[in-house]
Formats: C-alpha cells, sequence, structure tokens
C-alpha cells in the first residue's frame, strides 16, 4: 500500500503574518503547503515544479496582484489549478462569492469558512467539529 500523500495548497500573500497564520493552519489539518510573496514569486516555485493542488491567492500584491496571477496562471498553461481569492476589499458584494470566476473570501477570512473551501477542492473530506467561527 502506498501512504497517503497530502495535498499541496500554495499559499500567495504579501502580508508575512497572514502567510504564516494560513500555512500553519493548513498543516495543522494534515497539508502540504508552499508560499510565496506575490504572483512573482508563486510563478517561479510552480515553474521549479511546485504544483499545488489548490492556490489561496491574496488580490492586492506589489509586483504581481492576484488579477495578474491568474492570468499568468491561463498562459503558463497552469489551468487545472484552482485558484480562491482572498481580499481585504469586498469585490463580491458579500462575505464570499467569485471573482473573475474564481471562489473568494473576503479578509479577515473566517477559518471555517477556508477550511470548507480548501476541503472541497482539494477533494478531502475532515469533518470540523461545531466550533465557534474563527478569523485568520
Amino acid at each position: 500500500m502506498k501512504p497517503d500523500i497530502a495535498p499541496l495548497v500554495m499559499v500567495i500573500d504579501d502580508d508575512a503574518d497572514i502567510r504564516e497564520m494560513i500555512k500553519v493552519l493548513l498543516e495543522v489539518d494534515g497539508y502540504q503547503v508552499v508560499t510565496a510573496i506575490d504572483g512573482v514569486d508563486a510563478i517561479d516555485k510552480l515553474r521549479a515544479g511546485q504544483l499545488p493542488a489548490l492556490i489561496l491567492a491574496d488580490l492586492m500584491m506589489p509586483r504581481m496582484d492576484g488579477e495578474q496571477l491568474i492570468t499568468a496562471l491561463r498562459r503558463g498553461g497552469w489551468t487545472t489549478v484552482p485558484v480562491i481569492v482572498m481580499s481585504g476589499h469586498n469585490v463580491t458584494g458579500s462575505r464570499s462569492g467569485k471573482f473573475r470566476g474564481h471562489p473568494c473570501l473576503t479578509k479577515p477570512v473566517e477559518i471555517d469558512d477556508l477550511m470548507e473551501i480548501v476541503h472541497r477542492f482539494t477533494g478531502e473530506s475532515r469533518p470540523r467539529p461545531n466550533q465557534k467561527r474563527r478569523r485568520a
């Protein structure tokens, strides 16, 4: 039998505290995590062969923002990797919704909402106990 390999999730955010908090939350839940400080860093890591099951990307970042990243992913052939957009600005009119066809979470992100969407897009079904809603 092959051991289960945890899905790899890429977290892209120029805020080191947010990046680290999301990384820790995902690792505690059993995911492998690679981080990037912006879209340029993320594309470099993808080119180096770090292909995640899911990308969590901030919308507003220096050098290459989330919108430019989505365009670069399409052009680079990484169209099969789902992208979840995170933004401190309400770009969808609600706490969660869509941004240019990609799911979007409004910061501060509710941890339960984040984990639910990560589980859904990585194909992981992990029951979460009823807890108070927490923010990242």
